[in-house]
């Protein structure tokens, strides 16, 4: 065996499962022992910037720190060229410009260039003497025959450390991708928006929080579930089945808003936004949807709509009120005046009835339209309404006629409420009325049904009506009647609205809506075409801290009207203030007139005026101001307030009136026995 052989043997086995670093580390020092070499280093070298790095250095036998240096000028630029360069004497000299082969008194030089599996030079052995080379031939053979090998090995490493790096970047981009997943997934979990994923049979794949505050099913419940069995109403399945279809075909769809239905079976409006998911192909493989629960937020629009609507109504009734309750007030007073005059002509009486009878329609009606205005009940009590219901039952079963049954199933323990006990008896009667001519034209048994319990609302069932949770009273009318659309539905409780034609006067819900207001409850309508129709109406259980405010008109009790006191009306209407001029004469009393409050002064100067009927409605000075002014000048004299409108708050400051004055007023028109009774009561008091 040659000692060429042998060296090469010997260098093959000392490698024997190396890699790496240590493969090069132990070639580099086995080829230094091998050649006779001072210095024997391999490099990597960057082609592009003209350097390199070693990555094993073998200086005198011991392995050195690598280092890194440019080609420029050296005799490595020159193997990078030719594959191999041998130069065994005076290197400094063909090479003066390279400091570091002067620095070291190098003599003589071997290098190999290192190729790729592409061809291209990635790497360098090199030997160096500082003396004469006398073995290049041996040096030259050992460098090429391992040369393949060393490039493989740096090109593996290249590759490993490409891959290590691809392998960190991904693992950096898959952290980043988790953590924005988690932070997504925390939005979606934590957002007031209902997030909702289908695939595209839309089953349920993906439900949020929200969805399940908005829904009332958990995820749990929800996931693998078709929409149509889970949140959609069944009458519009088909709409949302052509929905579905647009949406995969990218059409449309994308924002929507409809009813929905909740686990527990109420029905919500939503405002639907949602987004196909396509592949990169452009394939919708799903749909993402956001909902918005717009239930409240629609009943407090319709609520503050149809307030805007009384209070506009309201203003509009209280400008004509006055001057229609005085006109109304001429009407009937001197109809009531022919009518004692013509006892006798029961023909031509008849005819003066008729018109009282007119006028009196035309003041109820006036009456309404500011009842629907009105923010608090005139006469406000403790109430219970299940003994209203019994003490009506009979005058509700011959309204409804033997052609409707009606069943009342009352709650035992029903708490009471705080209103108007003629406005909830009103109320009642409106909707039984509205219930009987919805089952006219039905030909099933009719029946209504009036229930009460007592309920305890939570937050979200307060909210779904409109109210804050808390204890309420409920009461529900029902019909198996005719029902009605959701169009009609909007609209029942809007003044003048009527589906009776001229039967009607469109008042009777709107006055019971304003009704259910004014008692701080609510009024929930169900109804659906062909299967009848539900009102339910909650009132806040009574509390005993309730300010108790009531506005009323005091009974009078008088075995006689007449008398012989002299009496100041004051009115600027004439007609109105000879009416009852005429009136109150015929009763016997002395009788003076003013027309404002400068004429009434002056005759309370001039006279000894008993007492002083006055309006509250005249220029420049109301009723309150004069009688405050009348008070204090003339404190013996009783005072009796008329009006056919009179909000005190628009009248000027009277924190000074008796409030006597506020409780005992009496509403234009009036009748002559209510006025010639509250006189006598006024006067003998």
């Amino acid at each position: 065996m040659s000692e060429f052989e042998q060296v090469l043997l010997h260098i093959i086995k000392s490698l024997k499962s190396t890699y790496g670093n240590e493969f090069f580390n132990e070639l580099s020092l086995q080829l230094s022992k091998a050649i006779g070499a001072d210095y024997t280093f391999i490099a990597q070298v960057d082609v592009n910037n003209f350097n390199a790095n070693t990555i094993s250095l073998i200086a005198k036998g011991e392995l050195a720190d690598n280092f890194e240096y440019k080609l420029e000028h050296t005799p490595c630029a020159k193997v990078i060229d030719d594959s191999v360069c041998i130069y065994p004497r005076n290197i400094r000299s063909l090479f003066p410009r390279d400091q570091l082969l002067i620095d070291m008194n190098f003599e003589g030089y071997v290098g190999v260039a290192l190729y790729d599996s592409n061809g291209k030079v990635n790497g360098l052995v090199v030997a160096l003497y500082e003396t004469e080379m006398s073995n290049t031939h041996f040096v030259k053979n050992l460098f090429e025959l391992f040369s393949g090998r060393i490039a493989a090995e740096i090109e593996r490493c290249e590759q490993k450390q490409n891959l290590e790096q691809l392998n960190t970047a991904l693992a950096e981009k898959m952290n980043a991708l988790v953590k924005s997943e988690a932070k997504l997934s925390i939005h979606l979990q934590n957002t007031p928006l209902g997030c909702i994923t289908w695939d595209t049979s839309f089953k349920c794949i993906e439900w949020n929080k929200a969805a399940e505050r908005i829904f009332g099913y958990s995820a749990k419940e929800a996931i693998d579930r078709h929409a149509s069995n889970l949140i959609v109403p069944s009458e519009i399945k088909d709409e949302i089945n052509d929905l579905y279809q647009n949406l995969l075909e990218q059409k449309s769809g994308f924002q929507n808003t409809n009813e929905n239905v909740t686990k527990s079976g109420n029905i919500i409006k939503c405002d639907w936004y949602n987004t196909p998911i396509v592949d990169d192909n452009d394939i919708v493989i799903g749909v993402s949807s956001l909902i918005l629960d717009i239930t409240e937020k629609e009943q407090q629009e319709q609520l503050l709509q149809r307030s805007q609507k009384m209070d506009a109504l309201g203003k509009l009734t209280g400008g004509i009120a006055h001057d229609q309750n005085n006109m109304l007030g001429v009407i009937l007073g001197y109809s009531e005046l022919l009518s004692m005059k013509l006892k006798g002509q029961p023909k031509i009486l008849n005819y003066a009835k008729n018109i009282q009878h007119a006028a009196q329609r035309g003041a109820q009606l006036i009456g309404k339209l500011l009842s629907l205005s009105r923010k608090n009940a005139l006469t406000e009590s403790i109430t219970n309404i299940n003994a209203v219901l019994i003490s009506q039952q009979d005058t509700l079963q011959k309204t409804l006629t033997v052609q409707i049954t009606l069943e009342l199933e009352l709650s035992n323990n029903g708490w009471s409420v705080w209103l108007d006990q003629h406005d909830l008896e009103d109320a009642i009667f409106n909707l039984c009325i509205n219930a009987m001519d919805a089952m006219k034209e039905t030909k099933s048994s009719n029946k209504l049904k009036i229930s009460t319990t007592n309920v305890t609302l939570n937050n979200t069932e307060a909210k779904n009506i409109g109210m804050h949770k808390g204890e309420y009273f409920k009461l529900c009318i029902a019909d198996n009647g005719s029902g009605m659309s959701e169009t009609l539905k909007s609209k029942i409780f809007d003044p003048f609205f009527s589906t009776k034609g001229d039967e009607g006067t469109g008042l009777g819900l709107s006055q019971v809506f304003s009704f259910v207001n004014r008692s701080k409850g609510c009024i929930e309508v169900k109804s659906k075409v062909g299967m009848g129709t539900n009102f339910t109406l909650y009132f806040p259980r009574y509390n005993k801290n309730v300010e108790k405010k009531n506005c009323y008109l005091e009974k009078v009790e008088s075995a006689s009207y007449q008398g012989n006191e002299t009496i100041l009306v004051v009115d600027d209407e004439q007609a109105l203030c000879s009416l009852c001029s005429e009136i109150l004469s015929m009763q016997g009393y002395k009788i003076l007139c003013a027309h404002d409050y400068k004429e009434a002064l002056e005759v309370l100067e001039g006279e000894k005026v008993d007492l002083m009927v006055s309006d509250v409605i005249m220029p420049d000075m109301n009723g309150y101001q004069l009688s405050s002014i009348a008070q204090k000048k003339y404190p013996a004299m009783k005072i009796q307030l008329v009006s056919g409108y009179a909000k005190t708050k628009e009248l000027g400051c009277i924190d000074n009136v008796d409030s006597s004055l506020l409780k005992g007023l009496i509403n234009k028109p009036y009748d002559a026995e209510l006025l010639c009774l509250r006189i006598r009561h006024l006067l003998d008091n």
